[in-house]
This record gives structure tokens, C-alpha cells and sequence, in this order.
């Protein structure tokens, strides 16, 4: 999954020149390919805005331009070190020149029908047009090379300097158009430490159910990269006021959304102790069973799903304080539920909402403790599925299992044991 890593920048007033230059100069050979046919470029995108807030410059630059994608193929083809065509259908013709990748796209408007957000592209000879069609007035600046004069029309850098995230044109309107968009207010907003503005605010309250024609795949995506953000409490605030967190996870509603909001902002930003902050509260109402049926309905994979249930029911059953403090039985359990994950499900352990720091640090003292006496690297029976069933005369089957269950049960009871003292306990369980 792509995660977009530029939030953490603070605020400046003015685009940093030195970084502008340095686009602007690795831009000029495409620029100057398409001004030779009679065209014009601009950088847009995400880098346009990095840059008015001071965060640098990209190994990559997105372009757009007037000219068709088989004039640019064209003009391309003398400069280019690699070019790709696989987005010509959409407009986007990809180049490398030495270490920078340049994607061309042509001005572009779209439309949308009502039950899509798949739109209807038409090409555009005007700058104004394809950054009318932006998400937000932040992202809807361009910068034309090689001049590096800015291109505003949506005052996206005044919104910036004025911590504002507001939509080019009606919100109404824009997220009608695309429902994503409203998830992806919250990413921005959390992820550049914005205030949404009260119209944008009130239209993702109104369009909220239009998300439902949004692909599960694109809802999960969305909410990962919310979560990647140093803070995305203030993302998860507003999903909570307006209704959408409790159509993306059930029974969430704002009331939770607070709660939710304060768990992921006290881990730190890694992707499963996020995600398994993020669904804690579900899976304290809803249990396991809960759990699962909604990471597999937002197409998580078998994987994720897995480590997410096991950090949450390890730091779960570490906040039993009698169960993970008191015995090195606790500390075996919480080990062996936790597997290679321990650092996740001891980080969740601590947030307030389950056990609290002091309890967290005292059971990674216990650990260290009890790795002092015994090897903690693994909890598996001490014989193994084949042993068994030659020990005992068995065929492979349930019984095969109970005695591997049983077997399991001592070492996290009594410690490690030696494959003698195993078979010895086993036998006298058989008889």
C-alpha cells in the first residue's frame, strides 16, 4: 500500500524557492520538448503544495500540459531515458529522465454520473478547467514551467496559510461527484492540521450515505492512510461528527469517535498497532466473531486480519493485571497469544483504556524476568504432530490434536519441558 509520508511539515507563508528551482530544472527538458511544439506545462499535485509549505522538493513530478498524449509520446521520445503508456487511454503518458519520473497528463475535465464515482474525462486545453476539478483548493495549485509561476484560481495557498480545507467548487457538489473525497477531508485536515470549513463540514453530514458507492477496498485504503498521520485524532473527530465513521465501522458513532480518536493518537504511527487501536473498541462490543466478519467485509487480507485480531487479544488479555503481572503462567499466555507482535500488543497494553503505562512497563519487566530463566522465542509443544502419533499408536485426528493441546497447556503452565519429560507426562495422561 502507498502511504503518503509528507504531513508532518509545518506551516510556511511562501513557496520555498530553492526546492522550486530544483523542479523547475528537472522539469525544463519536458517543458521544453512540448513548449517546442507549442505547448505549455505545469507541476501539480501534491508537490505544489509541499512546496508552499517548506517541505521540499520529489524524486517524482506530476505534469499537465495542453498537448494530446500522442504528441507527447512524441516529443518524448528524443529525451526520454524510459517512457511508458499504459494511462494513454486516461490522458497520462510516463517518462524517466535520469533519477526523476515525470507522469504528463492532459488538462482534464470530468463529469459523473449519479450512481458512480467513476467519472466521464474529456480532454481540456485550460489550466483553470483540470485544476477546477481537484479535491481541494490546497491540491488545486499548479506551477508553469519553466517560469515557476504559481497558478491559483481556487486560492489554495491563502486556504494553506489560513489552516482552511474547503473544495474548489460546491462541497455539495464535489462530493457528490466522488464520496471518497470526504474520507480523504479527513486525511487532509488530520495530516496538515487544517479546520474544515463550515460548508465542507455540513455537506459531508448531508452526502454521508452516498459512501456506500464506494468500493470497501478504496474505504480501507483511505482510513490506512488516515492512520498513517503523526496525529489523525482530529480526522477521526470529524468522520465521527458527521456520521461517516459509523457508516465505515458499525456501531461507531461520535460519542465513539471520541474515544477512537484518543487511542490512535497514544500508539505510535505503525500500520497494525494503528489499525488494531483503531478497531479496539469494536472488538470489545462486538468480540472476535465481530471483529473478523469486519475486517473481512472491508477486504483486509487473511493476513492483516490475523495480526490484527492476535495484538488486540493479546493486549486484551494482558490487561487482565492479575493474569499478565502476577505469574510467569500470565506471561507465557500473553508471549504466546502476542507471537512475533509482542511490541504492538504490549504498546496497546498501555494505552488508558486497558491497562494503562505502569501496568505495560511492569510486564515488559516480567518478560525480561522471565527470559532470564527459560527460552521465550517459542511456545510450541516439545514433540511434535509425528511424535505423537508414534508415542501413542495414533492416526492423524482429534486425538492427535488433544494431546498436542495438552502438551501445549504444560508449557505454557509449568515452563519448557524436555521431549522425555513430555512423553513421560503423556503417557500418563493416557493412562
Amino acid at each position: 500500500m502507498e502511504v503518503d509520508h509528507s504531513y508532518s511539515f509545518g506551516m510556511a507563508k511562501h513557496l520555498d524557492q530553492a526546492s522550486v528551482d530544483d523542479v523547475m530544472r528537472r522539469a525544463l527538458p519536458v517543458a521544453e520538448a512540448l513548449a517546442g511544439r507549442g505547448h505549455r506545462s505545469f507541476v501539480v499535485g501534491g508537490l505544489v503544495r509541499d512546496l508552499h509549505l517548506g517541505a521540499g522538493s520529489s524524486p517524482d513530478v506530476d505534469i499537465t500540459t495542453d498537448a494530446t498524449p500522442e504528441l507527447m509520446k512524441e516529443a518524448f521520445a528524443d529525451i526520454a531515458d524510459d517512457l511508458w503508456s499504459q494511462g494513454e487511454r486516461f490522458g497520462t503518458i510516463g517518462l524517466r529522465i535520469g533519477h526523476t519520473e515525470f507522469e504528463v497528463t492532459t488538462h482534464r475535465s470530468e463529469s459523473y454520473d449519479e450512481g458512480s464515482r467513476k467519472p466521464t474525462v474529456e480532454f481540456s486545453t485550460a489550466i483553470e478547467a483540470d485544476l477546477s476539478r481537484r479535491d481541494f483548493t490546497v491540491n488545486a495549485m499548479a506551477l508553469e514551467v519553466p517560469s515557476g509561476r504559481l497558478v491559483d484560481p481556487f486560492d489554495g495557498a491563502a486556504d494553506l496559510d489560513a489552516g482552511v480545507l474547503r473544495t474548489p467548487g460546491a462541497p455539495s457538489a464535489s462530493f457528490t461527484d466522488d464520496p471518497l473525497r470526504m474520507l480523504r477531508a479527513a486525511r487532509f485536515l488530520a495530516g496538515y492540521r487544517l479546520d474544515p470549513a463550515p460548508e465542507l463540514e455540513a455537506a459531508m453530514s448531508e452526502l454521508g450515505d452516498r459512501i456506500v458507492i464506494v468500493s470497501q477496498e478504496r474505504i480501507r485504503d483511505e482510513i490506512a492512510k488516515l492512520l498513517t498521520v503523526d496525529r489523525p485524532s482530529p480526522g477521526v473527530r470529524l468522520l465521527g461528527r458527521t456520521g461517516l465513521l459509523g457508516l465505515i465501522v458499525n456501531g461507531y458513532d461520535e460519542l465513539t469517535g471520541e474515544d477512537v480518536a484518543q487511542l490512535v493518537d497514544s500508539v505510535s504511527s505503525g500500520e497494525l498497532v494503528r489499525r488494531a487501536a483503531f478497531h479496539l473498541v469494536l472488538a470489545e462490543r462486538e468480540g472476535e466473531a465481530g471483529l473478523a466478519a469486519h475486517l473481512a467485509a472491508r477486504r483486509y487480507s487473511a493476513r492483516e486480519q490475523r495480526d490484527t485480531a492476535r495484538v488486540i487479544s493479546a493486549a486484551r488479555l494482558a490487561a487482565d493485571d492479575e493474569l499478565s503481572v502476577a505469574s510467569d503462567v500470565g506471561v507465557r499466555t500473553f508471549l504466546a497469544c502476542a507471537g512475533e507482535f509482542v511490541g504492538e500488543a504490549t504498546e496497546l497494553l498501555a494505552v488508558e483504556r486497558l491497562a494503562g503505562v505502569m501496568v505495560a512497563r511492569r510486564v515488559i519487566d516480567r518478560i525480561g524476568e522471565l527470559a532470564g530463566t527459560e527460552d521465550i522465542s517459542s511456545f510450541d509443544p516439545a514433540l511434535t504432530g509425528s511424535e505423537v502419533m508414534e508415542i501413542l499408536g495414533l492416526d492423524s485426528g482429534p486425538e492427535v490434536g488433544a494431546a498436542l493441546a495438552f502438551l501445549r497447556g504444560l508449557r505454557l503452565t509449568e515452563g519448557e519441558l524436555s521431549p522425555e519429560e513430555a512423553t513421560r507426562r503423556l503417557l500418563q495422561r493416557e493412562n
